[in-house]
């Protein structure tokens, strides 16, 4: 009898252990596909540390995310408040107040000039002329035209235009930087001249400055030095 009992117990014990080794087996499984699948959400609360080496002797050469969020279809990540670059290097991790300036700075596009400052030049400048220059935008992202500066003109000269944008080849113009025809003067030289119209230009358009208005009797400039600042909007 004693044998009989010992033997049922040892086989009820190793039906128990293959049973928790299958139950083992198929919770770790279960684990692992959802891993791969993507099936369970991934919280850090106390936030996420990414790139270089972090541990306690060099804490600084990690970027720590606070959070990944999804606004208007583009990923941002924040640290401590501030937005980071998509990949951003530990070097690239600026405050807000800095990320804001890099983003919204300018440099120079394009300059629209004519005339070499002799007295003969002034021809250049009558209606309708279009010897100043221009380009076409062909980047992917948008090419905002921040502002407009008038480098140099003949003292007390003046001419009248508008910086026109479209098709350059044909000089057809579709949209323009100002409301209204602009006198490019000495008087706004050296100012930084907001557009008042348009000042995004997109995948293919071009931009020219062009006089169309009658132009001022014994105000024609002998020459002119026009800049077009501008930074990128990403798409």
């Amino acid at each position: 009898m004693e044998l009989k009992i010992q033997i049922g117990k040892t086989y009820k014990s190793k039906v128990m252990k293959r049973i928790l080794l299958g139950l083992c087996l198929f919770f770790l499984t279960a684990a692992i596909y959802g891993q791969n699948k993507y099936k369970y959400e991934v919280r850090a609360y106390g936030g996420l540390s990414v790139g270089g080496i972090y541990n306690t002797d060099t804490p600084a050469s990690a970027i720590k995310i606070d959070s990944i969020v999804i606004m208007d279809g583009k990923i941002y990540y924040f640290t401590g408040g501030d937005t980071l670059y998509s990949k951003p290097p530990v070097s690239e991790v600026v405050s807000g107040s800095s990320l804001y300036h890099k983003l919204n700075d300018f440099t120079p596009a394009y300059t629209f000039t004519a005339g070499d400052y002799a007295t003969s030049d002034s021809a250049l400048f009558s209606k309708g002329s279009r010897c100043f220059g221009g380009f076409s935008w062909f980047g992917y992202d948008t090419l905002h035209i921040t502002s407009m500066i008038i480098n140099r003109i003949t003292p007390g000269d003046s001419c009248i235009g508008n910086i026109y944008i479209g098709d350059i080849g044909t000089y057809t113009a579709t949209d323009s930087l100002f409301a209204y025809p602009y006198h490019f003067g000495t008087y706004y030289m050296g100012t930084l001249i907001i557009p008042t119209k348009t000042d995004k230009i997109t995948y293919g358009k071009g931009l020219w400055l062009e006089l169309k208005p009658d132009q001022i009797t014994n105000k024609q400039p002998w020459g002119i030095n026009i800049q077009l600042n501008s930074n990128l909007i990403r798409k």
